[in-house]
């Protein structure tokens, strides 16, 4: 070919110096020998070229021929070479690869059941796409299309996690949806023409749509079966009262609690052996700290919860109500804190609690995770520390995370139920990060044999078996994590009141460093209550001071104090449990078993 196109131009070149064969004569004879030239359409132009080639062997290429040749080809005929490489290279490469990006660009992804997703300016966020993986990565869809429409989540409706109210309606709109409301972060939405499970796997495709979860139906777990100079004060600095037992309880105590008397009767309230319950009274018994209890509601005007105040939850509008139907949260609220030493009923782990009652479930137990979170927050608005939430189910959502994180972030520890299945089946909110899952134990220490256990759960606590305050009858023994949880709350409770500027962590870090280690599938181990008060919360310190102009005319934290009787006396640091001990004859007081001797 190379040989056929150097002979052409030979010949060309050589008929416009001779002048006696024009160039167009050349173009118009013979076409038989374009065959011989593959891809160049302007090669006809040469059948003269062609013929000679064909009588002529082809010699092998002189250094003459190689070097000028082709520069007189290049000179002469720039079409017959620029064709060739235009054609074989530029032309393929540019519909290649410019058609299919212009394709891309102009053409919207088309989502499936005629969703029209987010605009298309609409450019998702960091934390969106963080979002987007957190779904696909817990397999939400796939999970949804297990679950029972109906019984498992609720019918038509979506949670989503939105930075505002107008967010929440571009999500709403994505989907073909009506936002039913959007209260601090969480957005309801109500599907239309398409179902559940199909708008989620849509979801997990496609980043025209935003994550979303089901709103999972959650439920109350089903029951296991089963100062003078001359006299001076003498200041005892301690923390006081000191670890005290049962009988030390018992005996001081002038008016004990009916289900606290007799250790050995079927009603007894075991729990607080288990957990220490009468040493950690020695040193507080919750007072400053506020129990929030997600559940049933709490019955009005039981004898032995004095302490409670019941919180209307708004739902889309809506009060949940107050009342206790069934009784569940009566008896979770007395296992927290109910009253002690008034000759009725029980007591609670931390009796000097105050509890804050929000109902979140229908007449028959039932919830779901908008109301739990909504009901969760509310807590955190009305100031509690602690929140007890003993219900739950299997169904993950982000949209609870989030509640949850924020509710960690205001300073609120959140303790829940694992669950009474009986396997390691992982439920929610237990199984969430920042919330303490809780195993129940038996009499013996033993997990029951119908809590749920993992390597997920955080702490234990005695659930089998637990007499507290009810509702039909006033005291009613119950089983399962629900009674467990409220027992680990209470002693969360008991830990805040001593060390008020603990965070959440702190307070889980705490309850599992000092748990009662004991057998397989209980967490850390059993919670103890002594055992995670024992560190000394702040010396107190007694101080004599001139009331007339506040000086401090004395001060110690132990020992002495020497001043004039003239001024005032006064405890300071420590806790409002801390007790002043003092003598007017100089001696030390003594103190046994919690009491002053």
């Amino acid at each position: 070919m190379e040989y056929g196109k150097r002979i052409i131009a030979i010949l060309l070149a050589a008929a416009l110096m001779i002048g006696t064969l024009p160039l167009t004569a050349l173009a118009e004879e013979g076409t038989e020998p374009t065959q011989t030239i593959t891809e160049p359409v302007e090669t006809a132009s040469a059948p003269a070229a062609s013929e000679t080639t064909a009588e002529i062997s082809v010699p092998e290429p002189t250094e003459t021929t190689g070097e000028s040749q082709p520069e007189t080809t290049m000179e002469t005929l720039p079409a017959e070479e620029s064709i060739p490489e235009t054609t074989g290279e530029t032309v393929p490469e540019t519909t290649a690869e410019a058609v299919p990006e212009t394709t891309a660009e102009t053409e919207p992804e088309t989502l499936p059941y005629g969703l029209p997703g987010l605009p298309e300016d609409y450019v998702l966020s960091e934390e969106e796409r963080t979002d987007k993986a957190d779904m696909i990565s817990h397999q939400v869809a796939q999970q949804t299309a297990a679950l029972t429409e109906g019984e498992q989540y609720e019918k038509d409706v979506l949670l989503v996690w939105a930075e505002s109210e107008e967010t929440a309606e571009i999500y709403a709109a994505a989907f073909s949806a009506e936002l039913l409301s959007w209260q601090e972060g969480m957005g309801t939405l109500g599907l239309q023409g398409v179902s559940v499970a199909d708008a989620l796997a849509a979801a997990q495709e496609s980043d025209r749509l935003p994550a979303a979860y089901p709103n999972h139906i959650a439920l109350l777990p089903p029951e296991e079966t089963e100062t003078a100079e001359d006299s001076g004060i003498a200041l005892f600095s301690a923390d006081v009262p000191q670890t005290q037992t049962w009988r030390s309880w018992l005996d001081g105590t002038e008016n004990p609690d009916a289900l606290l008397k007799d250790p050995t009767a079927y009603n007894y309230q075991y729990m607080h052996d288990t957990v220490d319950s009468y040493a950690a009274w020695g040193v507080t018994t919750g007072k400053g700290v506020t129990v929030a209890i997600l559940d049933s509601g709490v019955m009005a005007g039981h004898e032995d919860l004095p302490n409670v105040t019941r919180m209307e939850v708004s739902y889309q509008g809506d009060s949940l109500g107050l009342d206790d139907a069934i009784g569940h949260g009566t008896h979770v609220a007395g296992i927290i804190g109910a009253a002690m030493g008034n000759g009725v009923g029980g007591a609670g782990i931390a009796p000097g609690v105050r509890l804050l009652s929000l109902r979140i479930t229908n007449d028959q137990g039932s919830s779901t995770d908008s109301k739990l979170i909504c009901g969760l927050q509310a807590a955190v608005e009305a100031g509690a520390q602690i929140v007890n939430i003993s219900l739950g189910g299997p169904g993950y959502s982000a949209v609870f995370q989030k509640a949850v994180n924020e509710a960690t972030e205001a300073g609120v520890t959140v303790v829940a139920a694992m669950g009474n299945d009986g396997t390691n089946c992982l439920n929610y909110p237990a199984g969430y990060d920042n919330v303490i899952g809780v195993v129940s134990v038996d009499r013996t220490g033993s997990r029951a044999s119908g809590s749920t256990y993992g390597t997920w759960a955080d702490v234990a606590a005695p659930g089998a078996v637990i007499w507290s305050t009810h509702t039909t009858p006033r005291y009613w023994r119950k089983s399962g994590t629900s009674m467990a949880s409220p027992v680990v709350a209470g002693v969360a409770a008991l830990y805040q009141s001593v060390h008020p500027e603990a965070t959440p962590a702190q307070i889980t870090a705490r309850l599992k460093a000092t748990a009662t280690k004991g057998g397989s599938n209980l967490g850390a181990g059993i919670v103890n209550a002594a055992a995670a008060l024992s560190e000394k919360p702040g010396t107190p310190a007694a101080e004599i001071w001139d009331a007339k102009t506040g000086e401090v005319l004395s001060q110690s934290t132990g020992g002495t104090l020497s001043a004039s009787w003239d001024g005032q006396l006064r405890l300071t640091g420590g806790t409002e449990d801390d007790y002043l001990l003092y003598t007017l004859d100089g001696k030390t007081p003594g103190i046994r078993e919690g009491k002053v001797t």
